[in-house]
């Protein structure tokens, strides 16, 4: 039977049932200490258990959680609970701590630096599993039964450089521990909350599980920062801004259904804390949902629905939430969105400021950031927060997070590598476009606001009915459209591009949703039997990566009257064909012309798409050097067709054209 010294009570039913298992089954020559504090180097540690065994000493902590918990990163997600911070981290520093304690007892004794130091979390469930991917936490977390029993008596996990046997250090080892520690905190009450759970803790505040004095069955997820004392005023107040701004933002904040609310702000009688209790729901986070396979392409667009509601109900009340993640959006029992984590939100137009004080904390999630607010915190906008919500529904949509870091939202111009529809095919036409306007790289460029979103989405999810000719446009009508007319009430014509082509017309047009100049290309010949080309064209383009020689796609789809559209970049130029007419260009100018669009030919090669109509009509000069254009008839390599069109008078001698089957 184990040895045991008490240092302080058990906090709960879970730690008197762990540590009378461990003294009835652990040899008599293993000592054990429980709730205990340790103090060094200025850090406290609170610790649930001390095992000290003869080949090593264990720092323990306990955990009666049911069910599955699934680890991402640094946290943990408990099945059917909000996340916390992995308590591992926080045992790996507690070992730290108590190593140093040991070796600064006798520096003439080298030997007591190599005492090795174990964290372990003990789990006392018999449902509890935990799913690891990295490894990490799995190699440190146990059973409370055979299994781990036999972990408490294993030398594998000891590193070469450490020592096996530690049975002639035991005595100095167990002076150390009782002259430095102290018992532990009983689990702290806070106004009406006893706490009857800590789950996890970060550098800035523990997360605790507690019910109401009162009400037993009412529980609440309390977060505690902890506020230092001994700080002068001024510092105090400081610290508590940062804090209450999680609170203040969200609590004026009318109720909503997409909102998980903030019940209570409570401080410590001494001042030495800050509490923020939210509702203890039964819920999970979006990150979890991700990685299920079972989800609907209906279920995934309704959370995304609704994500776009809540966000409009924060910005209308004057809030940007600055901190969108995966998992500061919780799914509850009724599987409907709650967005939380406010705590770096701000009000708009407020005169104070916490940006400076939590660019290192925003910068953990910069894979979810703007880049307009990458470490500069002051420049949230509905905009960023759109753009964060974008890149979550982007995960959402394809199982693949679109950037990695900040560096490669920056270095692609938020340019998503594969369109989402490459990823998920089954997604509605449009929503490439969609998803990429909430992620462009200027803010201007993206929604004004989520409520615009939310409308064109719903839109894009509205099935279309069959197109029909509007008999009071006759199609020669679009082939010389005069200046301002608007096509849909969405695109005024400044004027036409060039001579109308043998199936299409290009005008020059004013996009008044996007509030940018785009060129608008309109199918006016057979334009059903050449609807599928043209989605051919925009297709083949959207899957070619940004290109500084390709003109830019940036949507698709068909007015009212059903002619079939497409829209790209605007870019200042001229094709070479009408410049050849009237000019010529130097040998510095052609070599120029020729190096670039060998650049743009061998990129779409790269991509294994072949154009089919190289000519200097489809070459445009711009200021800033060619623009390779008209991808109508291009194809794929995976293309069961033969070239089937071109002009003749730019094909190799040897190219033979695939009659189109009639």
């Amino acid at each position: 039977m184990a040895r045991i010294i008490r240092m302080g009570p058990p906090v709960n039913e879970v730690e008197r049932d762990a540590i009378a298992y461990l003294r009835g089954h652990l040899p008599n020559t293993y000592t054990i200490f429980h709730n205990l504090e340790l103090r060094g180097n200025q850090i406290i540690s609170e610790i649930d258990l001390v095992i000290i065994a003869p080949q090593c000493v264990f720092v323990v902590d306990i955990k009666g959680i049911h069910g599955t918990i699934e680890v991402f990163g640094s946290k943990w997600y408990p099945e059917n609970r909000q996340p916390y911070y992995s308590p591992v981290a926080k045992l790996r520093q507690h070992c730290r701590v108590l190593n140093s304690l040991i070796r600064n007892s006798n520096y003439t004794n080298s030997q007591l630096g190599k005492v090795h130091i174990q964290p372990a979390v003990l789990l006392m469930s018999d449902d509890v599993e935990l799913i690891d991917p990295s490894g990490k936490d799995d190699e440190v977390v146990i059973p409370c039964d055979r299994q781990g029993l036999q972990y408490f008596q294993s030398t594998d996990f000891i590193p070469d450089y450490r020592l096996q046997d530690i049975s002639p250090y035991l005595s100095t080892v167990e002076q150390v521990i009782r002259g430095t520690a102290r018992p532990k905190n009983p689990l702290p009450r806070y106004g009406k909350w006893q706490v009857s759970e800590k789950l996890g803790e970060s550098d800035r505040y523990i997360d605790y599980r507690a019910n109401h004095l009162s009400l037993k069955n009412l529980t609440t997820r309390l977060r505690v920062y902890p506020i230092d004392i001994y700080q002068d005023a001024t510092a105090r107040a400081e610290e508590k801004k940062l804090i209450h701004n999680a609170f203040e933002t969200v609590y004026k904040l009318p109720l909503h259904q997409h909102i998980l609310p903030l019940r209570d702000l409570l401080e410590g009688e001494d001042g030495d804390c800050v509490v923020i209790a939210t509702d203890d729901i039964a819920s999970h986070t979006l990150r979890q949902s991700i990685q299920q396979d079972h989800l609907t392409l209906t279920q995934k667009l309704d959370w995304i629905e609704q994500i776009l509601t809540g966000l409009d109900h924060i910005h209308q009340n004057q809030v940007i939430h600055r901190h969108l993640t995966p998992d500061t959006l919780l799914i509850d029992a009724d599987q409907q969105i709650r967005i939380t984590g406010f705590d770096y939100a701000r009000v708009r137009d407020r005169t104070t400021t916490i940006a400076n004080d939590i660019i290192e904390d925003l910068n953990e999630d910069a894979a979810y950031q703007a880049i307009e607010c990458y470490r500069d915190p002051q420049k949230a906008s509905i905009a960023s927060d759109l753009f964060a919500a974008g890149l979550i529904f982007y995960e959402l949509l394809t199982g693949k997070q679109a950037f990695a870091n900040a560096e490669e939202i920056c270095d692609r111009a938020a340019q998503f590598p594969q369109p989402p529809s490459h990823l998920n095919p089954d997604l509605p036409p449009g929503l490439d476009e969609w998803l990429q306007t909430l992620c462009a790289f200027e803010p201007q460029h993206r929604f004004t606001h989520a409520e615009t979103a939310l409308q064109q989405l719903s839109a894009l999810r509205t099935p279309q009915p069959p197109p029909e000719v509007n008999p009071h446009l006759p199609l020669d009508d679009l082939t010389d459209l005069p200046p301002k007319t608007c096509l849909d009430g969405r695109y005024t014509i400044q004027h036409r591009l060039g001579k109308p082509g043998n199936f299409a017309v290009a005008y020059k047009v004013d996009d008044e949703w996007g509030k940018e100049t785009v060129v608008l290309k309109l199918v006016t010949r057979d334009r059903y039997s050449v609807y599928d080309r043209l989605r051919q064209e925009y297709q083949t383009l959207k899957q070619i990566a940004h290109h500084p020689y390709i003109v830019p796609v940036s949507w698709a789809g068909e007015l009212k009257d059903g002619t079939p559209f497409i829209t790209f970049k605007y870019i200042e130029g001229e094709d070479l064909a009408t410049l050849l007419a009237k000019q010529k260009f130097t040998i510095e100018q052609s070599l120029k012309i020729a190096q670039q669009t060998v650049s743009a030919i061998d990129h779409l090669h790269q991509n294994s798409i072949y154009h089919q109509d190289i000519k200097p009509s489809n070459l445009l000069w711009t200021k800033d050097g060619i623009r390779l254009i008209d991808f109508n008839i291009a194809i794929s390599e995976e293309s069961q067709e033969g070239v089937s069109a071109g002009t003749r008078r730019y094909l190799p001698p040897d190219y033979q054209l695939t009659p189109t089957p009639t």
